[in-house]
């Protein structure tokens, strides 16, 4: 992850058991520290946005919160990646 990303992200990605590695002042910067990583390892990187299995469960939220709250009139979403409009 870049240096800057905001420390509850960094955190909750620690959660779900991750090692987290934070390089470079920009995404692209970090994403080739990932790529560096993984063939030097064998790690296993997952693209936040560019991965199917991310992108299928991103676009299955919305059904999720409908089902969770059926009389929802107001979904907020984050757009940081737009990929949930």
């Amino acid at each position: 992850m870049p240096k800057h990303t905001p420390l509850i992200k960094v955190n909750a990605t620690k959660q779900y058991g991750a090692d987290v590695v934070l390089f470079g002042e920009i995404y692209d910067e970090a994403y080739q520290k990932a790529m560096e990583l993984q063939k030097e390892h064998g790690y296993v990187f997952v693209h936040p946005f560019n991965d199917e299995d991310v992108i299928e469960g991103q676009g299955t939220i919305a059904l999720e919160v409908l089902d969770e709250l059926p009389d929802a009139d107001i979904l907020l979403v984050p757009v940081s990646f737009a990929i949930l409009l």
